[in-house]
């Protein structure tokens, strides 16, 4: 006897389960079930924990998900053309995006057939948006060959799976949820373990769930978990509600740092190039919503800053640019520490980095007038100096340059001594001052003193230290 698509072992145990579909209730099956050693029952099921409980002492028969051949050539049955031979590699195309999956390979053959429309066709909108990936894959074809009580569309079966999870588990739905509004692949652990799965304990018990049902999966180091691409698109298609973008919203800025281009480690950049899939698929989510909040501004500030760290400095001058009005409303209200100026700055920055050395002359100039009256050791009034004199030296203008450095970095030793991290950056950019006039000497001592102070601080592996001996590699060359 076989008994399919025992998902809710509830339904065999005499308890009422209305079925999502129909509204009817399920039958008490098991009294119908043998009890007795002739014969075999089979059941099917797409949950691990209730084929572990169906079986007891018996077998687990475990159907691996399907190869890329074999998926071409399902594909190729169910458009019943032979001609699709001369499209291999447009099938091959079109099963590796659906992921091998039977039903959803069969589902896009149906289409296909229907529409009269190419497999090459078929992967050119499924790959256009979630929008028309969700109604292809909601789309209704006949299939008598399935039990006509059961849904042929691929969201709609996975459904089913998603309410038992929330009847049974709420904690687990909600992180399924969650895990939706971000990238997914390789979604890190300590992402999405916060607030009322902070406990280790409470966490394994919201996946496991989520595991059996194979709708995630763990990395061989446990540190990373990921979703079937499909079941990411039918997730967002359940719930279409930005609670939880706006919640995954407020996460990210909490484990995404605030990157200084002069002090990244490779453990920042690491953790950064973990989480950007992740922040960028919350910000294309969001799309104009929220612009002006506290956590849409921080999350895009930090982006910004890291695509500078990737040397991208036009993408992140124009997402820092889409943040001013955002940045002078918050800051208006004490709200953010990302004042005006720190943007403003970064914005200068980018344009020198960009090559256009006019612009951000004239921006660090307009900014250190702006400022004059600040303190000596003042942190906007120093940044304003260091951009004014990087602009001149990007100009040739390196003599006035070092007079500008030479002004903050006397004053910052003055007021906050040799160590702080302020007094080390104006040191370096002095330093660049000196190798652009051939002062070697000088370079190779600016050099050295910065590099006293931040290798024991920040190891060999600092972007900042790195530089540092570079730079009095360099010098020391030259002398």
């Amino acid at each position: 006897m076989i008994i399919d698509n025992v998902d809710d072992i509830k339904s065999l145990k005499g308890q009422a389960v209305t079925n999502s579909e129909s509204g009817d209730f399920v039958f008490d099956l098991l009294k119908y079930l043998p009890q007795c050693s002739n014969g075999r029952l089979l059941f099917t099921t797409r949950s691990k924990t209730a084929a572990l409980r169906l079986t007891g002492s018996g077998s687990i028969i475990e159907i691996p998900p399907m190869d890329a051949k074999e998926a071409q050539e399902l594909l190729r049955v169910r458009l019943k053309d032979d001609r699709s031979l001369t499209m291999a590699q447009d099938c091959l195309d079109l099963v590796y995006a659906l992921e091998y999956l039977p039903l959803a390979v069969s589902h896009a053959a149906s289409y296909i057939r229907e529409m009269d429309i190419t497999p090459a066709r078929y992967l050119r909108m499924f790959n256009d948006s979630d929008r028309k990936r969700t109604r292809l894959l909601t789309h209704t074809y006949e299939d008598l060959a399935r039990d006509q009580g059961q849904s042929n569309t691929v969201l709609t079966t996975w459904r089913i799976s998603f309410e038992q999870i929330r009847s049974d588990s709420p904690e687990s739905a909600n992180l399924l949820k969650l895990m939706a509004s971000l990238s997914w692949g390789s979604i890190p652990q300590y992402l999405v373990q916060q607030d009322d799965l902070e406990d280790e304990d409470d966490f394994q018990d919201a996946l496991n769930p989520l595991i059996a049902f194979s709708l995630l999966s763990k990395s061989s180091d446990s540190k990373t978990l990921s979703m079937h691409r499909l079941v990411h698109i039918a997730v967002k298609s359940w719930d279409r509600s930005l609670q939880f973008e706006n919640l995954a919203e407020k996460l990210i800025p909490q484990v995404f740092p605030i990157l200084d281009n002069n002090r990244v480690s490779v453990e920042q950049r690491q953790r950064c190039r973990q989480l950007h899939p992740h922040a960028q698929a919350i910000m294309d989510a969001l799309g104009t919503h929220d612009q002006c909040s506290l956590a849409s501004t921080q999350l895009k500030f930090r982006l910004s800053l890291y695509l500078s760290v990737l040397g991208q400095y036009p993408q992140s001058r124009k997402l820092a640019e889409t943040l001013i009005d955002s940045v002078r409303v918050l800051s208006n209200g004490d709200q953010s520490d990302i004042s005006n100026s720190i943007l403003e700055d970064h914005i200068t920055r980018m344009f020198l980095y960009e090559g256009n050395d006019k612009i951000a002359l004239e921006r660090a100039q307009k900014a250190l007038e702006e400022r004059k009256e600040l303190p000596a050791d003042d942190a906007d009034l120093i940044r304003a100096k260091d951009l004014v004199a990087l602009s001149l030296m990007a100009q040739g203008d390196n003599k006035a340059a070092e007079i500008e450095l030479q002004s903050a970095h006397e004053a910052l030793e003055k007021a906050r001594g040799k160590h702080d991290p302020s007094t080390i950056l104006v040191l370096l950019s002095l330093a660049v001052a000196y190798s652009q006039q051939s002062r070697w000497k000088k370079c190779a001592e600016a050099y050295q003193a910065a590099l006293d102070v931040l290798s024991p601080s920040y190891g060999d592996h600092n972007d900042c230290v790195i530089r540092c001996i570079e730079g009095l590699a360099e010098a020391e060359r030259c002398l």
